[in-house]
């Protein structure tokens, strides 16, 4: 195996790894902004509810 060819595997490896860090870790920041938003529509919903309580 001469110097080259063992170069370009090199590079083609690091390439699928970056490629895959990258994925996971834009599919794991949507999944994070959806709890996020989750959280804030829970929130909202509480605040409501306080607010027809205290209505009442």
């Amino acid at each position: 195996m001469n110097p080259n060819t063992r170069f370009l595997i090199f590079l083609i490896v690091m390439g699928f790894i970056g490629l895959s860090s990258l994925i996971t870790i834009l599919y794991f920041d949507k999944r994070q902004n959806k709890r996020v938003r989750g959280i804030l529509k829970e929130e909202r919903k509480r605040r409501i509810y306080r607010l027809s309580l205290f209505d009442l």
